[in-house]
């Protein structure tokens, strides 16, 4: 096949590639899996329950010593608790 600036010029409409529209219903997030992939099920950290996540849970919260204690470990974890100084090195000379 010749190249493009050998094609024979038409007078007539100009042809437009198709207008793309969205479908209708909630855009897929996940990958569609495949059968021989496993299923897992999901327990509530909360109940203990299959099925939902501590975010959607409806039970009631049973709060112990050992669960607050690891909440506040959790919450302070990542940061720093105490001033330091600038240069690393004590004021020591």
């Amino acid at each position: 096949m010749p190249g493009q600036d050998q094609w024979a010029q038409k007078n007539g409409e100009k042809i437009y590639p198709p207008i793309i529209k969205r479908p209708p219903g909630r855009p897929r997030k996940n990958r569609i899996k495949s059968s021989d992939e496993s299923k897992r099920r999901h327990k509530c950290p909360r109940c203990g329950e299959y099925g939902h996540r501590e975010k959607t849970c409806k039970n009631p919260a049973s709060q112990s010593f050992d669960q607050s204690e690891t909440s506040t470990s959790k919450r302070l974890h990542g940061k720093d608790t105490k001033s330091h100084s600038g240069s690393g090195v004590s004021g020591s000379t």
